[in-house]
């Protein structure tokens, strides 16, 4: 992996990605060398748009790793990649909420491939978050292993039931429902979003292995558009 990391250093990005910062420009040059094919499919789709508004494109680039490539990584990253990914999803999750509640719903739980819908969301975020969400995502896919890392989902909601949701915030009340029930999401949207808001902030400090196992689920099936 090192000897890749160097090699992915020196090389240049390609015209579509030379005006972004680099923090992308250093993701891009990682997925160059990890995994040539993504890499290849990521370049394609921001050379099809508009490529002569450098923060437009670092929108697109970042929209387009959360869906085509961060799903990929998630569970071969180390836990304290993971962590940090988190850390950074809990802000996204803070400014589009802050935003619209709206917002924060179809960030969480709303459409995978409707790409005018994913770029709007991204064009919310901070560009300090961007920086920060890049950072991460070059994160994940350094510290990767070959192996992915085996997530048992029973085991998971019991860390939930037991652990997580009795130590939410007491003003959430009964609207800890909306993590199973998919209705009840769809029902109350705002309850959906503080109360994933708040499951996140339990969760990332919860150590050892039972922390790192749940907020891989947790990550991805929001990678799947809900709890």
């Amino acid at each position: 992996m090192a000897a890749g990391l160097v090699l992915a250093a020196c090389a240049s990005p390609p015209a579509v990605l030379r005006d972004l910062e680099p923090e992308a420009r250093t993701v891009a040059r990682v997925l160059r060398t990890t995994d040539r094919a993504a890499f290849d499919a990521l370049i394609a789709r921001m050379a099809a748009g508009d490529v002569s508004d450098p923060t437009q494109q670092a929108i697109r680039f970042h929209a387009y790793l959360r869906t085509g490539v961060v799903p990929t990584y998630v569970p071969l990253a180390s836990d304290e990649a993971i962590r940090a990914y988190v850390r950074v999803t809990m802000t996204e999750i803070r400014e589009l909420r802050d935003a619209s509640y709206a917002r924060c719903f179809a960030f969480l739980f709303g459409s995978r491939t409707d790409e005018a819908e994913l770029i709007r969301l991204e064009a919310t975020l901070s560009p300090a978050t961007r920086t920060a969400a890049f950072r991460a995502i070059a994160n994940l896919m350094t510290s990767a292993e070959p192996v992915p890392v085996s997530v048992d989902e029973e085991a998971v909601w019991h860390v939930l039931d037991n652990r997580i949701v009795p130590a939410l915030p007491a003003w959430l009340g009964e609207r800890t429902m909306v993590l199973r029930d998919a209705r009840a999401r769809d029902l109350d949207r705002t309850a959906a979003c503080d109360v994933t808001a708040a499951v996140y902030a339990a969760v990332v400090d919860l150590p050892g292995p039972d922390g790192a196992a749940v907020m891989r689920y947790l990550l991805a099936r929001q990678m799947m558009a809900g709890l």
